[in-house]
């Protein structure tokens, strides 16, 4: 059975997780994990949005 959509809300706060499979670390190296900021940082300015706070766990 599927997942019910989402319900998005303008102005909403948003959980959101990334896990790689298995377990598995999601960057090889600390300029994969600068990349992956970089491109975080671009869609939040193209989408004039932003972040409250986010973690890297490893």
């Amino acid at each position: 059975m599927p997942r019910r959509p989402r319900i998005h809300a303008r102005g909403g706060f948003y959980y959101v997780t990334l896990r790689g499979t298995h377990r598995q670390l999601i960057f090889a190296s600390d300029h994969d994990r600068d990349v992956s900021d970089g491109m975080v940082s671009d869609v939040l300015v193209r989408l004039d949005t932003g972040i409250h706070a986010y973690c890297w766990m490893i």
